[in-house]
C-alpha cells in the first residue's frame, strides 16, 4: 500500500512487535516485518499472524484466536485502495480458483517476514534477509516481536485448559480429559491447575481450538514441523490413528510448515512448497478438496493451485491467504461464513471473498473476522454482535467494522482486534463475563478491555480470556473451575491473575 495511511500504521505495528503486520512497499521491494489466533497461527508465514494467526493467534472456540480506519464499503469486492484491486467474489457454486494475473492485483502478501515485489510481470516473495523487522526485532513465524524481559511468548485458551510458550518451553493447565494438557501419563485425568511441561522442544508459536493444540516446531538443524495433542476423535492430528493424545505427535509433512491451523474438527497445514493439506472432519467440506464428507485421519492435499501462503481455520470454516492478500475460504457456509454472499450450507472448494491484503484472519464458529489494508472487516452470524454490525444477519459478505486493529482473534461467539496502540478491545457475546465482567451479556459495538497495559498476544476463551503483554508477562481472568487460570485455584476470577513463570 502506497499511501501514507499504511505506511505510519505500519511503523506503529511493527515498533510495537504485533502480529500480522501490514507492510507497505516501496520502489520495488518492502517494508519486511515480522496470533495466534483462534484460530489461525494467526496462520502467518514463518521466516514464524495466529497462524496466528493470524493469527492467530490463534483463533479458538471456548479457546483460542488489525487498520486504523475503516473502508465504507460493505461489499464483499470493495476496491482495498491504490496497491490492490478489488476480486469479484467468486461463484459460490463453481468451486473455481481463479489465478491472479501478474501483479494486476498488487504483490503484497501479508507476510510481515517477507519482501514482495513485482518481477518480469510476476509477484515474488522472498523471506527477510536475516529473519528481521523492519523498526526492530525478530521474526519467528509470521510475527515480529519486540525484545521481551518476561518469559512468556504466545499462548492458547480453549474450552477448558490453558498453555504457553515461554522460555522455559511449553506448558499446560486446566482440565486433561481428552490428553490436552499434553504433559503424559504426569497429567492424569484430572488435569492440573498450575504449568505442567509439554515435550515440545523448539517451540515457536501456538495454535488451538477447543481440546486440540497444536504447536510449531525448529529443532536446530531441522526443518519447520507441527506436533499436536489432545482431541482426536475425528482424525484431526493426521497421524492415521483417530484416538485422543496425551503427548505431542507429528502432524506428517514433506516440507516446512510455514503456517498452521486448528479448526474444531481439522487441523491444517501450509508447506513451503505452497500447497495445503488438511486433516479430520470433512462434514462441511472444510478440507477443501471439493467433498463432503465423514473424515480422514491422514491428511489429503488440496487439488489445484499452490500458491497458498497462510492458512486459518475455526469452526467448520477454513480460510487461506494467496498473493496480493487474496483471502479465500470454504467449507461450512450456513450463516454465509464463506464470505462470498450466498447462504448455501456448505461450499467444499476455495471461494474468493473478493479481499485483497489480508494480514490476519480470525473464525468462529459461525463468523470470520479479517484484517485488510482499509481496516478490519467481519461477517456471517451476528446473534451475539460478534459481528459488529445493527441486526442478528446473517451477514454474507465482508462488513466494515470501526475499531483499529492489526491482529483479530475469535471464540465462538465474540470478537477482538488487537490495535496499532496494542490495546485489545472486543465484542460480541459477553455471556461468561470475559470481555467486561460488567457490560451486558451482549457487546454490540468494539469495547476497550479495561485493566491491561500494551499487549503483543491474546487467547479468547469462551468462558476465560488470557493475554500476554509488551514486557513478555502472561495474565488471565474469567472462570476457572478446571484450573484454566493457572494459579492453583478453582475458584473463578474476574480481576487479572498473573500466570507464575514455569
Amino acid at each position: 500500500m502506497a499511501g501514507l495511511q499504511r505506511r505510519t500504521l505500519l511503523a506503529a505495528s511493527l515498533l510495537l512487535g504485533l502480529a500480522g503486520c501490514p507492510r507497505a512497499a516501496v520502489d520495488g521491494g518492502a517494508f519486511a516485518g515480522a496470533d495466534s489466533g483462534g484460530a489461525g497461527m494467526d496462520g502467518d508465514t514463518a521466516a514464524n499472524d495466529a497462524g496466528v494467526t493470524d493469527t492467530a493467534a490463534t483463533d479458538t472456540s471456548k479457546s483460542d484466536a488489525g487498520a486504523t480506519d475503516t473502508a465504507t464499503s460493505d461489499t464483499a469486492s470493495t476496491d482495498l485502495g491504490d496497491e490492490t484491486t478489488a476480486g469479484d467474489a467468486a461463484d459460490p457454486d463453481s468451486g473455481a480458483a481463479d489465478v491472479l494475473d501478474g501483479c494486476s492485483g498488487g504483490c503484497d502478501d501479508g507476510d510481515p517476514c517477507t519482501t514482495d515485489a513485482c518481477v518480469s510481470g510476476a509477484c515474488s516473495s522472498k523471506p527477510t534477509a536475516g529473519g528481521g523487522c523492519f523498526g526492530g526485532g525478530t521474526c519467528t513465524a509470521g510475527t515480529c516481536f519486540a525484545e521481551a524481559k518476561g518469559p512468556f511468548r504466545d499462548l492458547f485458551a480453549g474450552y477448558d485448559a490453558t498453555c504457553a510458550v515461554s522460555t522455559q518451553g511449553v506448558h499446560c493447565w486446566g482440565a486433561n480429559t481428552k490428553g490436552q494438557l499434553g504433559a503424559g501419563e504426569k497429567a492424569g485425568f484430572g488435569g492440573s491447575t498450575t504449568p505442567l511441561p509439554v515435550a515440545a522442544s523448539g517451540a515457536q508459536r501456538m495454535i488451538g481450538r477447543s481440546q486440540t493444540i497444536c504447536t510449531l516446531l525448529q529443532a536446530s538443524g531441522s526443518k519447520l514441523s507441527v506436533a499436536c495433542w489432545g482431541d482426536n476423535f475425528w482424525g484431526q492430528l493426521g497421524n492415521g490413528n483417530p484416538q485422543h493424545q496425551d503427548a505431542p505427535v507429528a502432524f506428517p509433512s514433506t516440507a516446512d510448515v510455514t503456517s498452521f491451523a486448528v479448526g474444531d474438527r481439522h487441523v491444517c497445514v501450509r508447506t513451503s512448497d505452497g500447497a495445503l493439506a488438511c486433516s479430520g472432519s470433512d462434514s462441511d467440506g472444510q478440507l477443501g478438496d471439493g467433498t463432503v464428507g465423514d473424515k480422514t485421519s491422514l491428511p489429503i492435499v488440496l487439488p489445484g493451485t499452490k500458491d497458498w501462503l497462510r492458512v486459518y481455520a475455526g469452526g467448520e470454516t477454513t480460510c487461506a491467504v494467496r498473493p496480493a492478500g487474496a483471502l479465500w475460504c470454504w467449507g461450512d457456509n450456513e450463516y454465509g461464513e464463506v464470505g462470498v454472499g450466498s447462504s448455501k450450507k456448505n461450499l467444499p472448494t476455495p471461494q474468493d471473498t473478493g479481499l485483497r491484503g489480508v494480514s490476519s484472519v480470525a473464525i468462529g464458529d459461525d463468523h470470520v473476522c479479517a484484517v485488510t489494508p482499509l481496516g478490519p472487516y467481519c461477517w456471517g452470524a451476528n446473534t451475539s454482535g460478534q459481528v459488529a454490525q445493527t441486526g442478528a444477519g446473517p451477514f454474507l459478505t465482508p462488513k466494515p467494522v470501526a475499531v483499529d486493529a492489526v491482529e483479530v482473534l475469535a471464540n465462538d461467539n465474540a470478537s477482538c482486534a488487537i490495535g496499532a496502540d496494542a490495546k485489545l478491545r472486543c465484542w460480541g457475546s459477553n455471556q461468561q463475563k470475559v470481555i467486561d465482567p460488567d457490560a451486558s451479556s451482549t457487546v454490540a459495538t468494539p469495547m476497550l478491555v479495561a485493566g491491561l497495559g500494551t499487549i503483543r498476544r491474546a487467547a479468547l476463551a469462551e468462558a476465560h480470556l488470557c493475554v500476554i503483554d509488551t514486557g513478555g508477562h502472561m495474565r488471565c481472568r474469567g472462570y476457572n473451575s478446571n484450573g484454566e487460570l493457572g494459579n492453583g485455584s478453582t475458584k473463578p476470577s474476574f480481576a487479572w491473575v498473573e500466570v507464575t513463570p514455569p
